[in-house]
């Protein structure tokens, strides 16, 4: 996770120290590393991350006009990209069957909450599984409604997921 959170950060500030400029190198392409040097003869490394050629030509009077923009960064920094900003959607309903420990027929938290493992889980069991969730079960028909259920160990759920943000850490 420490990792992670670095590569994130460094995303972060290597995006944020890009040069913008105009040239007539037509020969430049993306990666490639050059040196600029100013009027003060101090010279920088930086290596273009993109560039945008336009070429027109004017086949009347034979004259034509090149240009290349180019957005460079300092060759000391180690770009990576961001992470993309959209929230990860969970789409349609998964289905997940409730554990506990061996032995118990309903095992569930102080709010009623039971403790569910997908089928793509490694198979950890009791505090090691996934966390708890509430269950509950729509009822039909003359003064029914919907309401908590305590669900049964090694039985299967329909789990649908309303709202929550998914961590990629």
């Amino acid at each position: 996770m420490t990792n992670k959170i670095s590569t994130l950060i460094s995303s972060r500030e290597s995006n944020t120290t890009f040069g913008w400029g105009k040239t007539e190198a037509w020969w430049l392409s993306c990666g490639e590393r050059f040196k600029l040097k100013t009027v003060e003869a101090k010279t920088f490394n930086y290596y273009v991350f993109s560039l945008s050629l336009k070429a027109f030509n004017d086949y009347d009077s034979e004259s034509g006009s090149f240009s290349c923009q180019i957005q460079a960064l300092d060759s000391d920094i180690n770009w990576c990209p961001l992470e993309p900003e959209d929230t990860p959607v969970i789409p349609g309903i998964l289905i997940a069957k409730v554990i506990g420990p061996e032995g118990e027929e309903i095992h569930t938290d102080a709010y009623g909450r039971v403790k569910i493992q997908f089928p793509w889980e490694d198979g950890r069991t009791g505090e090691q599984s996934s966390c708890w969730v509430r269950v509950s079960q729509c009822w039909s028909g003359f003064g029914a409604a919907s309401h908590l259920y305590l669900e049964w160990v090694l039985k299967f759920l329909l789990v649908l997921f309303r709202g929550i943000r998914i961590a990629l850490l």
